[in-house]
C-alpha cells in the first residue's frame, strides 16, 4: 500500500512539474434555483516530502512522506429574499479532511498516541466539519449576521496583529504556508454593522458571542507540523506516549470548549476613510485561546499522575499510574485588547501601498518558571503586551521580464516589520522561545518577505514567502509554483519550505529540520 501511495504521489509530481501549456486562473461557482443559489469549494491533496530529519527522528518514520492530506471544502449561498427593503442570505461553509500518513507508515501509526491518530487523521465532530453558518441580514446602512463566522480584521500576511478574533488550529497548516481562512476556527456570534453618514463614511461594527469558547490547537508529537518524538519538551525520548501528549490531552480536556455564560466574549470596530488613510481602531474583550498552567496542580499532575503513567506503558504495565483527581491544571483567562489598522497610499513614492497595524494586550497571561523554563512553572503572571507592524507594498515594471516573463503583469513585493514588547517583563517569565522572543528579552522582532510574480498570461503563478527572526536568527521560506490548467477548475502546485539560522538554542529542532518539497493538487467547483 505504501509503495502504490509513494509511485501516485511521483506521478503527481511529474505532471505538476511538466506542464506548460497556457491556460487561466481557476475560479468556478455554480448557480442553480435561477441563481438564488450559488455553490463553490475544492477538492484539495497537499503531500510533504521531507528532504531532512532531526537527529534520531528518522527511526519514527516509513518514510519520508510524511504528510498527505486530503481535504474537501463547500461553500453555498442561498438567497432566502431579495427586496428593495431587505436583503436575508444564508451561508454555510463545511470542510473535510483526511490525513493519510498514519495509514501508510507504520511507524507513524505505531508511535502516534491512539487518541492523538483519531482527532488527527479525520474531524471526530461536527465543530469540525462545519466551519461557518449564519444568516445576513442587510436593510438600509445595517447588516447583521447571525450564526458561526470567521471574522478577518487584519489584511498582513503572516503577522497576526489586528486579527484577534479566531483562534487557529494548527494540526494541518500554518501560517506563511496555508491560508489564514485554511487555519482558523469559527466562532458562533451576533455580529452587526452599521455604514454611517459620518464625516469619515465611519462604519461601527460590533461582535457578541453569548458564551461559546474554542480552544487553539496545537500539532500533535510525531506529526508533521508536531515536534518529534525524540525532541518535545516534555517527551523523554520514550518510544511510547509521551509527557508531552499527556499535556497536551489534558489541556483540551481543561479547554472550556463549548457553550457556557463565563465564556462570552464581546467586540468592536470603527472603520473610516480620513485624509486618504483607510483606518480602523477595534477593542476585543475574550478568555485567551491559550492556557496557562495551575503551579500546584501542574507539578502533582507531571509527577504523580502523567510521568508514572507513561512508565507504566513502557513497563506494558498500565495500572502502575493512577487516576488523577485534582480538577483542572490548565486555565483559560480572560484578557482584553485595543488595537487598530492604517492603510494609505503614497503618490511620491512610486505609488506604494503603505500600512500599520497594532495591538495592545491588557494583562495577557501567562507563567513564571525557574530559569524561564516550562518544567518548573512556579506562579501566573499577567503582562502587557504592545505589538506593531509596518507593511510596505509596491509593484515592479522590471524591463524584459514584465513583458516577456510576466506578459504584463507586475512584481508585486510586500515587506513587513514587526516589533513586539512585553512590559514588566519577568526573568522567569515563560516566552515564546519557539519562534518570537528569548528569554529575560521583552523585546521580539521579525522581518516578512512576500513577492508574487504572475507569468505566461497567469497560466503561472510564482509565490515566496520568507520570515526572519532579528532577535533569535532564525527564518525559513517557501518559495511555490502554481499552474493553473486551461478550464477552470484545476489547479497544481510545487514547492518547497527551508528553515534555518544561526546556531543558538532559539533555532529549536521543531521546525528547524522540516525542510520539504510541497506538492499540492486543486480542483474547484
Amino acid at each position: 500500500m505504501r509503495k502504490s501511495f509513494i509511485a501516485a504521489l511521483c506521478m503527481v509530481a511529474v505532471c505538476a512539474c511538466i506542464l506548460l501549456c497556457a491556460g487561466r486562473p481557476a475560479l468556478a461557482s455554480e448557480q442553480f434555483l435561477d441563481g438564488r443559489l450559488e455553490i463553490s469549494g475544492f477538492a484539495k491533496e497537499t503531500v510533504y516530502y521531507r528532504t531532512s530529519w532531526d537527529k534520531g527522528e528518522e527511526k519514527y518514520h516509513d518514510s519520508r512522506v510524511d504528510f498527505a492530506n486530503t481535504s474537501l471544502y463547500f461553500e453555498s449561498i442561498y438567497k432566502l429574499k431579495e427586496s428593495a427593503d431587505m436583503n436575508i442570505t444564508w451561508f454555510n461553509g463545511l470542510r473535510y479532511w483526511f490525513e493519510a500518513s498514519p495509514s501508510y507508515d507504520d511507524k507513524v501509526h505505531r508511535y502516534m498516541a491512539h487518541d492523538d491518530i483519531q482527532k488527527y487523521q479525520s474531524p471526530r465532530k461536527f465543530e469540525d466539519i462545519l466551519t461557518e453558518s449564519y444568516l445576513s441580514f442587510v436593510k438600509g446602512p445595517w447588516d447583521m449576521r447571525v450564526g458561526k463566522q470567521i471574522v478577518i480584521w487584519g489584511q498582513l500576511d503572516m503577522q497576526r496583529v489586528a486579527d484577534v478574533v479566531n483562534p487557529l488550529d494548527l494540526r494541518l497548516g500554518v501560517p506563511g504556508v496555508d491560508n489564514w481562512e485554511e487555519i482558523k476556527k469559527g466562532l458562533w456570534m451576533i455580529r452587526t454593522s452599521y455604514q454611517s453618514s459620518l464625516p469619515g463614511n465611519l462604519i461601527f461594527e460590533n461582535i457578541i458571542n453569548p458564551g461559546y469558547f474554542q480552544q487553539q490547537y496545537l500539532p500533535y508529537e510525531g506529526t508533521h507540523w508536531g515536534p518529534p518524538h525524540n525532541q518535545s519538551a516534555f517527551n523523554p525520548k520514550y518510544d511510547t506516549d509521551g509527557i508531552y501528549h499527556w499535556q497536551q490531552s489534558k489541556w483540551t480536556r481543561d479547554a472550556p470548549n463549548g457553550w457556557a455564560t463565563d465564556n462570552w466574549e464581546l467586540g468592536f470596530r470603527i472603520q473610516g476613510y480620513t485624509w486618504d488613510i483607510d483606518w480602523s481602531v477595534l477593542y476585543w474583550n475574550a478568555k485567551s485561546d491559550n492556557p496557562i498552567a495551575d503551579a500546584n496542580r501542574a507539578a502533582d499532575y507531571g509527577n504523580n499522575y502523567a510521568l508514572p503513567n507513561v512508565v507504566g506503558l513502557i513497563l506494558d504495565k498500565p495500572a502502575y499510574g493512577k487516576a488523577w483527581k485534582g480538577g483542572d491544571v490548565f486555565r483559560f483567562k480572560r484578557y482584553q485588547t485595543f488595537g487598530g489598522t492604517a492603510q494609505t497610499v503614497i503618490r511620491p513614492w512610486h505609488d506604494s501601498v503603505w500600512r500599520l497595524e497594532w495591538f495592545y494586550a491588557l494583562d495577557s497571561p501567562g507563567n513564571l518558571g525557574t530559569d524561564a523554563k516550562s518544567t518548573g512553572v512556579y506562579d501566573r503572571a499577567k503582562n502587557d503586551l504592545l505589538g506593531v507592524a509596518i507593511q510596505w507594498n509596491d509593484k515592479f515594471d522590471i524591463p524584459w521580464w514584465t513583458q516577456a516573463i510576466g506578459t504584463g503583469k507586475f512584481t508585486d513585493i510586500s515587506i513587513t516589520y514587526y516589533v513586539e514588547y512585553i512590559r514588566n517583563m519577568h526573568e522567569d517569565l515563560i516566552v515564546d522561545t519557539g519562534y518570537n522572543h528569548r528569554r529575560d528579552d521583552p523585546y521580539t522582532q521579525t522581518v516578512s518577505c512576500f513577492l508574487k510574480q504572475e507569468m505566461f498570461n497567469t497560466t503561472w503563478v510564482f509565490v515566496l514567502n520568507a520570515n526572519y527572526n532579528l532577535m533569535c536568527q532564525k527564518w525559513f521560506v517557501v518559495p511555490c509554483f502554481t499552474y493553473s490548467f486551461p478550464g477552470e477548475h484545476w489547479r497544481a502546485d510545487i514547492g518547497a519550505k527551508f528553515y534555518g539560522g544561526a546556531k543558538n538554542e532559539y533555532v529549536g529542532d521543531g521546525y528547524a529540520h522540516k525542510d520539504s518539497l510541497l506538492f499540492r493538487l486543486r480542483y474547484e467547483f
